[in-house]
Formats: structure tokens, C-alpha cells, sequence
């Protein structure tokens, strides 16, 4: 029983011996291998297609309320009701990558300079009108008034947009494309990239 319990604990031994050599050569043969850099992906027909497939590429969220007053008149002008709604939305702000143009990029040798469209509100149907609701009306006929319905529709979009597409969210969702390409693009092999929104990137 003795030498079966020995001959056991030989095997084990010369098991655990063996995997830490092989471990200890793997490791040494790991650290001496050379790193070979990713081949650069070239920009084919199927590359640039699966780019544009982005569709609407969200850069920015913005969820903004405004209120807007008028004034509906009946009785042939004569009489003139006050009316105020509050609307509530969520803008979606980026770049519309279906937009791209032909020559929208360049490459020079492990360079790429690309050139997006700019940044631009991507849904205009972004007010909830299910959320919209009356605080003032003089007139209980406010309702049934399409023509008003939608005149303050539109003032309220247009307020919004005005509100929420401000010069630094523009220039926050620029720098974020920016980063976020020059990330994506040297995943794939360029080592510079350059980005505008121009919207077309000039021959030179």
C-alpha cells in the first residue's frame, strides 16, 4: 500500500514539474516573439458602405420643456383668448452618415483624412405631443383648433432647436466624432487621422 501511496505522489510531483516548465517556456518564448502591427484595413466599396449603413450616427441627447403663449381670435377678431401650452422633448443631435458624400475621404499612405457632414438635429418629430399640455386657455374651443395647434407646434420646435443645438453642444459632439474615429480608424491600421466638417475632403 506504502509504495502505491510513493508511486502516486512520484506522479503528481513529475506532473506539477513538467507544467511549470512548459508554463516557464511559453512565458520566455511570449516575451521573445515579435509584435507584428495590424494590417491596415483599405477602404473598400464594402467599408465605406458598411459606414454609411450607420444611418444616424447620435452624438448628443438633449430633453428640453419650453412654453409658449398666443393669442386665438374668434368672433371675426373682435375677441381675442389667451392661450399658453408647455411642451416637452428629446432632441437627438449628430452626424447623418447617409449624407456622406462620394469624396468624403482620402488616404495617404497610413494617413486618412475624412470629412463628415456637420452636426445637425436627426429627427425634427423629436416634440412628445402625448406630454403636451394646456396651462392657459381663455377658449374651450382651443381643442378643436388645428390651426393653433400646430401654430405653437412649430414655435415651440423652433425654440427648442434654437435652445438645444448652442454652439458648445456643436462643438462637444465635434470633438467626441473626432475622438471616437481617430479611435475606430486606428483600431484598424491608419496611424493619423484626420477629421473636419466640411463635409468633403479636398484633393491635394
Amino acid at each position: 500500500m506504502k509504495i502505491k501511496h510513493y508511486l502516486i505522489l512520484a506522479i503528481i510531483l513529475i506532473a506539477i514539474c513538467v507544467a511549470a516548465f512548459i508554463g516557464v517556456r511559453s512565458l520566455f518564448a511570449d516575451s521573445g516573439a515579435e509584435t507584428v502591427a495590424e494590417e491596415r484595413t483599405e477602404m473598400t466599396p464594402i467599408v465605406i458602405d458598411s459606414i454609411r449603413s450607420i444611418g444616424q450616427w447620435e452624438l448628443a441627447s438633449i430633453e428640453l420643456t419650453t412654453t409658449i403663449d398666443t393669442v386665438q381670435r374668434r368672433w371675426m377678431g373682435l375677441v381675442k383668448d389667451k392661450v399658453r401650452c408647455a411642451y416637452q422633448g428629446r432632441m437627438s443631435v449628430g452626424i447623418n452618415m447617409k449624407a456622406l458624400p462620394e469624396n468624403w475621404f482620402r488616404t495617404d499612405n497610413d494617413t486618412i483624412f475624412l470629412s463628415y457632414p456637420d452636426i445637425c438635429l436627426l429627427d425634427s418629430n423629436f416634440i412628445d405631443e402625448s406630454m403636451t399640455k394646456v396651462v392657459l386657455s381663455e377658449n374651450d374651443d382651443f381643442a378643436q383648433s388645428a390651426k393653433v395647434r400646430k401654430g405653437m407646434l412649430e414655435k415651440a420646435r423652433s425654440r427648442m432647436i434654437n435652445e438645444g443645438i448652442t454652439s458648445l453642444v456643436v462643438a462637444e459632439c465635434r470633438e467626441k466624432a473626432v475622438r471616437e474615429t481617430t479611435e475606430r480608424f486606428k483600431a484598424i491600421g491608419y496611424k493619423n487621422v484626420v477629421v473636419d466638417f466640411s463635409g468633403m475632403a479636398e484633393k491635394k
